[in-house]
């Protein structure tokens, strides 16, 4: 969307922006000591301030060098009154500069439409509208708010029409579109149940002074209800941080975390934190005392709705090694509308081992989840929780007549051991699949054990096979898991002494491919050996042997592929010794001995990503190098011919 103008003059990004320096909140109803009342009409008020969640990466700069003073609110209604801090330990204080509350008001409260809008007015608590294809825009009456870091607009409201939305915010009185340009806005999505969500909007306001208006865009055709609009910004507090230990016990009481993006409900009900989001969310955590002996991220929750196939959460940390910069620890998440227990070792990642801030998750798009706890400890936590890590086949292609094997591994998710497990593989009757050998199953598992069994099979004829795997556990619940495999035809044998000739297939087009040199030792498939599904055809090889090359030339010309594209990299002088110059690259060293290298071009893709060490400067020295070494290879813009 992205527009600033009316709907036939559209210039912007369709992209949701999230700016570096802002924020999401989550707020509850504002109280009653905050409702508008236009008796009060531009009156300048001290900001009300609630605690809530610590920021997360890149924020603490712009937090830090804040100083936020009294805002005058300029409009035809009171926007804020001074009252009670809500509080939760070591979060962020809201500084609220202008709210309007249509819940007990009895007009507009200066917010107007672009154009006469269907039914537009204060109805049932709620500043009520119908918008149109032509006009679906709402504007808030004249205010004169300073800019600050970390600002944002919330927002509660229903609509009967799902779609994108935009909020606005004037950085001028006067324009081509009344104060607002495109790229000061917020695109978001709307929900179209009919029910009332709350939005968190951040807005990046660091380009100007001072933000005179706000504009609301709406879907076409939608009806839309408001209850409250809210613009604020957040301050960092001081002191130290909680012990990183969250259950959602008491209700309403978010322990200090706070929606940042993607969110349009969070609460705290039924001893949980529950969230639900319309886009990736990430949620902030607030200050907390971590070190890097506490290396054990433990969620437990229930994921209950999600349009994806495999959902997932990642934990996130700022640390001093990356210079601030966020750190993310990736896990599967089960979307079964059970409860589960989710620990991760963060130990290993990235920047963990120094000075650790910042603590957030991430939660996929268009996805429901109910957590009771977070914890960030020594140790795994939780009950015993059986879980399937991986299941599929374990050899890279299957055909009619032959074996081959099914590999499912098996873990424990929680602290306390799995006993009494037991284990089915599901195969389609009619006994079209022959079971050779099954594995021998474990009656019990702890965490940080997993197994791997592998069962041998064999089909009688080609064909898609569905497969599945049940476990149930006496202590650890259940866990399922599915696959479908895709069984060849048979073929004859050959014998051949050597890789069989290629036999390329024509094309009207350069197809090319791109190469990754990567794989010159066994070793390097380790972090992959539990997930045999993902084996290449060829298996685990090296590819430094010219063989390995002469099979990839033969498999690309038969699809149609005429080169590939390599990664290469030069050192340049001022890396330590053994770095300066080329670096090793396999690809070349085997295919300058492959059989079949005249059936295929490749080119080099010169890898300049290590500024300052792999310069510019040193390109003429690095062709010259290639070219004296290889003979096969030649200066050209073009794939190089053999």
């Amino acid at each position: 969307m992205g527009e600033a103008g009316s709907k036939s003059q559209r210039h912007g990004t369709t992209s949701t922006r999230f700016p570096h320096n802002a924020i999401l909140i989550l707020s509850a109803h504002p109280p009653a000591c905050l409702r508008a009342t236009s008796a009060l009409e531009g009156v300048s008020m001290r900001p009300r301030r609630i605690f809530i969640g610590k920021v997360a990466s890149g924020l603490a700069d712009a937090i830090a060098g804040s100083s936020i003073s009294r805002l005058a609110v300029l409009a035809s209604c009171l926007l804020v009154l001074g009252c009670a801090s809500t509080c939760w330990s070591q979060g962020y204080q809201q500084n609220v500069s202008a709210t309007w509350d249509f819940t007990t008001a009895a007009g507009p409260l200066g917010w107007s439409p672009i154009a006469p809008l269907s039914g537009f007015g204060v109805q049932n608590g709620a500043l009520t509208f119908a918008a149109t294809e032509q006009d679906d825009m709402v504007y808030s009456p004249a205010i004169s708010v300073p800019t600050a870091p970390l600002q944002l607009v919330e927002i509660v409201m229903s609509s009967n029409t799902a779609g994108a939305a935009e909020v606005f915010w004037a950085p001028a009185q006067t324009g081509v579109y009344n104060g607002f340009e495109p790229g000061d806005e917020n695109d978001f999505v709307m929900i179209g149940d009919g029910a009332f969500h709350h939005y968190f909007l951040p807005i990046d306001t660091a380009s100007a002074t001072t933000i005179y208006g706000l504009r609301l865009d709406v879907p076409p055709s939608a009806t839309v209800s408001i209850q409250s609009v809210t613009l604020a910004n957040l301050v960092a507090p001081a002191g130290p941080g909680v012990t990183p230990l969250w259950q959602f016990i008491t209700a309403g009481n978010t322990q200090g975390w706070v929606p940042y993006q993607g969110v349009f409900d969070m609460s705290v009900s039924g001893g949980n934190l529950n969230i639900q989001t319309y886009s990736n969310a990430t949620i902030l955590a607030p200050s907390a005392q971590v070190t890097n002996q506490l290396e054990w991220f433990s969620l437990m929750g229930t994921m209950t709705q999600t349009s994806l196939d495999a959902p997932w959460i990642q934990f996130n940390f700022a640390s001093t090694a990356n210079n601030g910069a966020s750190t993310g620890v990736y896990f599967p998440v089960v979307p079964d509308s059970a409860t589960h227990v989710y620990n991760e070792n963060v130990g290993g990642a990235s920047g963990w081992w120094s000075s650790v801030s910042q603590l957030s998750i991430t939660i996929p798009e268009n996805t429901s989840i109910a957590i009771s706890q977070i914890r960030v400890s020594s140790a795994p936590q939780g009950p015993a929780d059986v879980a399937v890590d991986a299941f599929g086949p374990a050899s890279s292609l299957i055909r009619a007549g032959s074996p081959f094997q099914i590999s499912c591994r098996v873990s424990d998710r929680g602290a306390q051991p799995v006993q009494g497990l037991a284990v089915n593989l599901n195969l389609p009757s009619g006994g079209g699949v022959t079971v050779i050998s099954s594995p021998s199953i474990p009656t019990s598992l702890s965490s940080g054990y997993p197994r791997t069994l592998v069962w041998t099979l064999m089909a009688s004829q080609a064909g898609s096979i569905p497969i599945s795997v049940s476990l149930t556990a006496q202590t650890g619940g259940t866990a399922q898991a599915s696959d479908t495999i895709l069984v060849n035809p048979a073929v004859s044998a050959q014998s051949s002494p050597y890789v069989p000739p290629p036999m390329p297939v024509f094309s009207n087009y350069d197809v090319g491919v791109y190469y990754f040199p990567g794989w010159s030792l066994y070793s390097h498939w380790d972090p992959i050996r539990n997930f045999p599904d993902r084996m290449p055809v060829l298996g685990y090889y090296a590819e430094g042997d010219p063989q390995v090359v002469d099979w990839q030339i033969k498999w690309a010309v038969e699809h149609g592929v005429r080169f590939f594209a390599v990664d290469w990299y030069w050192g340049s002088s001022t890396l330590p010794a053994p770095e300066q110059g080329e670096w090793p690259n396999n690809f070349l060293q085997a295919y300058s001995s492959s059989v079949y290298r005249g059936y295929v071009q490749f080119c080099i893709v010169y890898a300049d990503d290590n500024a300052g060490d792999t310069a510019s400067s040193q390109t003429g020295n690095a062709r010259k190098s290639v070219e004296s070494r290889d003979p096969y290879v030649t200066h050209s813009t073009t794939p190089s011919s053999v």
